[in-house]
């Protein structure tokens, strides 16, 4: 039993690349052990547009945030919500809402809007 706290990972692509979804996992284990956070499972949304707000992954992921257990939620860039940033904060808002930590581990490219104050990669958004 890990003492850590328990943190998901979340992947959202527009289309499916399964090497380029386990390059993204395996850096975010390791940002996630680096911070002392637990890994307890990645959730994916593939083919999924970046406007979306109805996602199937992103619902489990939400679901799975009612545990006791759960602290955040680690992405590996903002645009792993959406690229549109009226969606990115409504998304980041319902992690929040659940009371989790979001954790963004890089920033997106130029496009991007802050998420907020950023601590040891976590966002206040």
């Amino acid at each position: 039993m890990s003492l850590r706290p328990k943190v998901f990972e979340y992947i959202r692509s527009s289309r499916f690349d399964p090497v380029k979804v386990a390059r993204l996992t395996s850096k975010l284990a390791e940002y996630a052990e680096g911070e002392d956070l637990a890994l307890a499972y990645v959730f994916t949304d593939n083919g999924v547009s970046s406007t979306a707000l109805v996602r199937p992954g992103f619902s489990v992921l939400l679901d799975s945030l009612a545990r006791p257990d759960a602290y955040g939620v680690v992405i590996p860039a903002v645009h792993h919500l959406s690229w549109n940033p009226e969606v990115r904060k409504r998304l980041a808002e319902r992690i929040r809402g659940a009371g989790a930590v979001l954790y963004v581990i890089a920033s997106a490219d130029s496009r991007s809007e802050n998420l907020g104050d950023e601590q040891s990669g976590e966002t206040g958004l």
